[in-house]
């Protein structure tokens, strides 16, 4: 049933005509907004008001993890169409315990382990240099800043300015290439300087501190 299905029903009810006065729709549609809030609130109707959306994941071959749009908040499982069979999920133990080198990767995924939120959507596969670049080419003023572990289990603390389209390296003189986690990742913009007009990455190559793509 539509909403405008509930407001004919309501005014078949009331004994109103089809089109009853713009005041008396107003009011029954505030009447009928407060009561389905209402009903929304009630125990045991949160698989309702919260039901799963779908949202396409796109995952790479051979590629143990895969990293979910910052709009999941929570995960209520995993289908994979292609080969139409749904993912098992497993604690993120039991799957370590399975197969601790991640190396089940030559065939169809059969089960799934949520391993938390991180700051980026994929991290380091090696120690390798990092750049930052923005979608838009007037970010020239915002900074990004970032947290790294490097190799040795170094912390590095590192802010760079944008430079638009160009990618810019992070590191403070000579760009470290010896990243392999990264534990925080954000930027920050100077007094008055408004808002950041594009979409601000970073740039993670595959391997070693090569051109990023």
């Amino acid at each position: 049933m539509t909403f405008a299905d509930i407001l004919l029903d309501c005014y078949r009810r009331l004994r109103l005509p089809a089109a009853p006065p713009a005041a008396t729709i107003t009011r029954i549609k505030s009447l009928c907004n407060e009561v389905h809030r209402e009903l929304l609130t009630a125990p045991g109707i949160s698989r309702l008001r919260d039901g799963p959306v779908p949202i396409p994941v796109t995952i790479t071959a051979s590629v143990a993890r895969s990293g979910l749009p910052p709009v999941v908040s929570r995960i209520r499982g995993i289908t994979d169409r292609t080969n139409n069979r749904t993912l098992t999920e497993l604690p993120l133990a039991d799957l370590r315990q399975m197969d601790p080198g991640q190396l089940f990767v030559g065939g169809p995924a059969s089960a799934y382990a949520d391993v938390g939120y991180m700051p980026v959507q994929f991290q380091p596969t090696a120690a390798t240099g990092l750049w930052a670049v923005s979608s838009s080419a007037s970010d020239t003023v915002p900074a990004v800043f970032l947290q790294t572990f490097r190799t040795g289990g170094y912390q590095s603390s590192d802010t760079e300015t944008l430079t638009g389209l160009a990618r810019v390296a992070i590191g403070t003189g000579t760009p470290l290439t010896d990243h392999e986690q990264v534990t925080r990742f954000y930027y920050c913009l100077t007094f008055r300087a408004g808002a950041a007009p594009g979409d601000v990455r970073q740039a993670i190559p595959s391997g070693g501190p090569a051109t990023p793509p």
